[in-house]
C-alpha cells in the first residue's frame, strides 16, 4: 500500500487521479485495503495501525533525508 502511494498510483476515491501526491486519509486506506482478503481487514484497529505504520515510515525517512544532507 505504501509502495502503491510513493508511486502515485491513485485509488477508487483519490480525490485527484493526476496528483503527484496522495493523503493516505481513512477513507482511502480502507479502500485500499479493500482488496486485500485477510482476517486483519476486519480488525476494528486496522486503520488506525496502518496510520501510525506510515508516520513512523515518513519519520524514518525523514531523519535519512537529513541525515544525508549533514554529510560533507
Amino acid at each position: 500500500m505504501l509502495r502503491e502511494v510513493e508511486a502515485g498510483w491513485p485509488s477508487a476515491v483519490s480525490d485527484d487521479l493526476t496528483a503527484s501526491h496522495i493523503t493516505l486519509d481513512d477513507e482511502e486506506i480502507r479502500e485500499r485495503m479493500s482488496g486485500n482478503l485477510c482476517r486483519c481487514a476486519a480488525y476494528a484497529n486496522i486503520v488506525p495501525a496502518i496510520r501510525e505504520a506510515i508516520q513512523q515510515a515518513q519519520e524514518e525517512q525523514q531523519i535519512q533525508h537529513v541525515g544525508k544532507e549533514a554529510q560533507p
